[in-house]
């Protein structure tokens, strides 16, 4: 799936639907032996104060975040509880 143009993708989970859960199964275990948690990362970016941001953009700029990954949503559900 990771090799393929999305249509294909798609058909062919559409066609063997256990391929979905073995996708997100293989990814969720791939990403538990990660060094680095990717989403940790972003989201204390994202609730870091803007003024501690790396300066790429106006502290005032409002930030627009989409989670289109295959993971499980973390930055979609909101922040976590402080």
């Amino acid at each position: 799936l990771y090799t393929i143009p999305s249509r294909e993708a798609y058909e062919l989970i559409q066609s063997q639907p256990e391929l979905f859960r073995a996708y997100h199964t293989g990814y969720a275990a791939q990403a538990r032996r990660w060094p680095v948690d990717p989403i940790s990362i972003v989201t204390q970016y994202l609730l870091s104060p803007p003024h501690a941001r790396p300066r790429s953009r106006s502290p005032t700029t409002p930030i627009v975040v989409a989670d289109l990954g295959c993971g499980d949503a973390r930055l979609g559900g909101g922040p976590p509880a402080a």
